[in-house]
């Protein structure tokens, strides 16, 4: 009975396998599932004193707003100005958003999100001393980071007594 389970679960993870590798030509590329860069052609440039740039793709709704301090449910993908994927909420076909407490990221991440209401897609041209420029050794220091971030979801925040 035990091979017949082993069995079955073995050829279930190989159909799963070969079903989830048709839309790569490499199986194992753990970005194989991120949706295309978003397009940014004919929407307004917003450039912050501090050098971070971004672009709303599609705005958002609601009263609800993103703050420095708020934690939030997104989609994101992070990718240099060459176009290769370092990060990425999509990592091995994942179709959850990612749960982010916004003072745990970069700081041109969490600028770029201020102010995002549910549903609104952003594109942020991040310098490298917004992103990882701060952190000697650290394999992005030099570069410009590029994000599309899609915000679902925005937890109220507690308040303290």
């Amino acid at each position: 009975m035990n091979k017949l389970r082993l069995s079955t679960l073995f050829l279930t993870l190989m159909a799963a396998v070969a079903i989830s590798s048709c839309d790569s030509s490499d199986p194992f590329d753990p970005y194989r599932t991120v949706p295309p860069p978003f397009d940014i052609a004919g929407k307004e440039k917003v450039t912050l004193p501090n050098g971070l740039i971004y672009y709303i793709v599609e705005p958002g709704e609601g009263d609800d707003v993103v703050t420095l301090r708020s934690t939030v449910d997104m989609f994101y993908t992070g990718r240099l100005t060459s176009t290769r994927i370092f990060d990425s909420s999509y990592i091995y076909g994942a179709l959850t958003p990612r749960r982010m407490h916004l003072p745990d990221n970069i700081r041109g991440f969490n600028y770029g999100a201020v102010g995002m209401k549910p549903g609104e897609k952003r594109k942020l041209i991040i310098p490298p001393a917004l992103g990882y420029g701060d952190s000697p050794g650290a394999p992005y220091a030099k570069d410009t980071l590029v994000f599309d971030i899609e915000l679902e979801f925005i937890y109220p925040q507690k308040v303290a007594n």
